[in-house]
């Protein structure tokens, strides 16, 4: 990820950072630790709303989010009324016209 700068003549300068999923490969102190894990928080929160097509929800608010798998122990359903669901079961379930 390159560095953020108003500057943008220092943010070429200075190196790219690299954020690790994997903690453990983390180098330097806990600070350092600590704004891996904030990136890394962030762009699980990201991940997981473009799965579950969040943001597509103001645009069409009458389709229902569901995201279908090949296995997962359970299916869910979220407060924002998104789901997860086994492939077989949901298209077992599908009404066509």
């Amino acid at each position: 990820m390159p560095p953020f700068h108003k500057n943008i003549a220092r943010a070429i300068q200075k190196a790219p950072k690299f954020y690790f999923y994997d903690t453990g490969q983390v180098i330097g102190d806990s600070g350092i630790k600590l704004e891996n894990t904030v990136a890394w928080s962030l762009q699980k929160e990201i991940h997981f709303r473009e799965d579950c097509f969040e943001v597509f929800n103001h645009i069409f608010p009458q389709v229902k989010m569901t995201q279908v798998t090949k296995e997962l122990k359970r299916e869910k359903t979220f407060p924002n009324g998104a789901e997860i669901r086994i492939a077989h079961n949901w298209l077992s379930e599908l009404r066509l016209p």
